[in-house]
Order: C-alpha cells, then structure tokens, then sequence
C-alpha cells in the first residue's frame, strides 16, 4: 500500500474525494496525513519485529552535549539510564541535565515512514488513523464501530506476527542453534526431558 493508498482512504472516510497527489492543496488531505503520522507512532510505538533497532549509538552533540531522540519511541539504554521525553532529546535523571558527555549505546524503537512498513501493519495503522477521524472530526459512531474493528483485527494479526516471527529469530540465532547442537538424545529423553510421563 503507497501512502497515497492510505490517504485516500481516509478522505473517503471524511467524505471528500480522492487525489493523484499528497502534494494536492485540499486541506483534508492534511488532515488525513496529520492522522496517518500519528497513528504510526501510536500502533507502533511499543516495538515489534519490524522497528526494534538494537546497540545503536547515541552520540551527544558537539554544539550543546544534548543527545537526539528524533525518530525513536523508545530507548532501552546500556551503558547509562536515560530517559526519552517529549522535547525529543534524551534526559539524564541521575545527574538531572540533558548534557551528555559519552556515546549512550541503547536498544530503540524507530519509527518508520508508512511506506517502510509490513502490509499488515499499514492496515493497522491506516484503520487506526481512520478511527481517531470517526471519533474527533466527524463523531459518527457508525464508522467508529466499523474501522474500530478493522483496526483491532488487523491489530490481531500484527500481533501473531511479530509472536511468530520472533520465536523464529530466537531459534534461528547462533547462540539457540549452539546449545541445540550441546543437547544430546539421552538428554532429550531424561526425566527432565518431553518424553517422560510421571513427575
């Protein structure tokens, strides 16, 4: 799905017609793009298969010291606590400044242009942005109902996937496949193993 796609979408939902371009100067095409852009951060934000980043370095600014958030949700630091807030630069709480003087090395949550998301995701994302307009620009309960369950099935199955796609990574990795090879079949028939029926 393009981002054109999606915003179309929405224009029908807001009842005005669609365009052949985003560059197109009616205003609900702003408003479409506006719920798209936010949708993205809400559907997405707490991390999934497609936009968890890991040991990505932060490096303070040679200007102020302070350190950049723009463009993640969330940073799990390694090397130092911090805190992401809504300024978008990353807070220091221990010694309470936004000034930084070493690289904070972290694992992040980015947010992705709509175009660099997995189909299903885009359709959450889409039916999402489509309710946040029912709700707050029209107030038509109808719709709401309709693309709230759109929404939370394609939620559903975004969910599954990221489930699925991780416990895949996880025993496709190095470290899983390693301590596969160290199992052997006497250890995979002990007591402690599946085969054994009593407790």
């Amino acid at each position: 799905m393009t981002e054109l796609e999606a915003v179309n979408y929405l224009l029908g939902i807001l009842g005005s017609s669609p365009v052949g371009a985003l560059t197109n100067k009616n205003p609900d095409v702003a408003v479409a793009q506006q719920a798209l852009d936010g949708a993205i951060v809400s559907v997405t934000s707490d991390g999934f298969w497609f936009n968890e980043v890991y040991n990505v370095d932060f490096v303070p600014s040679e200007i102020d010291g302070k350190i950049s958030t723009t463009g993640y949700t969330k940073l799990i630091t390694r090397n130092y606590y911090g805190v992401v807030r809504g300024n978008n630069f990353l807070f220091d709480p221990k010694n309470n400044t936004y000034v930084w003087e070493n690289t904070v090395t972290a694992d992040a949550v980015a947010i992705l242009d709509f175009t660099d998301l997995p189909d299903i995701v885009q359709q959450a994302v889409q039916f999402f942005a489509a309710t946040q307009l029912c709700s707050s620009d029209l107030e038509d309960a109808t719709k709401l109902s309709e693309q709230q369950g759109f929404y939370n099935n394609a939620y559903i199955q975004m969910v599954k996937d990221d489930l699925q796609i991780k416990r895949i990574n996880r025993l496709t990795s190095p470290r899983v496949a390693l301590a596969l090879r160290r199992v052997t079949p006497a250890r995979l028939g002990s007591r402690n193993g599946p085969n054994f029926g009593g407790r």
